[in-house]
């Protein structure tokens, strides 16, 4: 992993378009990082109920490392989790916008949610 890890823990909110409004330190962390967008992931855990968010380099670079891991995983793991995964660009104002399904599929229903850092990833849980 390159540079600083990702950290800190924030309490937002949703808006009605399933945006995120990132705080000025994560977009921070991110510019430190060369990064335009965030890419979701399935986490390692298929019951945490958590949306794992990498920048986009540390995305690229994880499924280049993880190629053989197709393998290992079971086929059916590696393709969801390619198909999960697009990038999420910021917008002038700071927002990400999260797919629906994206969300549905971890329970993420309320608007109001936590964002933490996880040294290569942050992830979003439903508060």
């Amino acid at each position: 992993m390159q540079g600083a890890p990702l950290h800190g823990e924030f309490n937002l909110r949703l808006d009605a378009k399933s945006r995120l409004t990132l705080p000025t330190d994560v977009r921070a962390q991110l510019a430190a990082l060369s990064s335009t967008a965030l890419v979701p992931r399935v986490s390692g855990e298929l019951q945490e109920r958590a949306v794992w968010l990498f920048p986009d380099g540390h995305y690229e670079r994880l499924c280049a490392q993880n190629k053989e891991a197709e393998e290992v995983l079971g086929f059916d793991l590696r393709m969801f989790e390619l198909a999960v995964a697009s990038r999420l660009p910021c917008d002038k104002r700071g927002r990400v916008t999260l797919p629906g399904p994206l969300l549905s599929h971890y329970a993420i229903y309320a608007s109001e949610v936590t964002l933490i850092g996880v040294g290569n990833h942050f992830e979003l849980w439903s508060r």
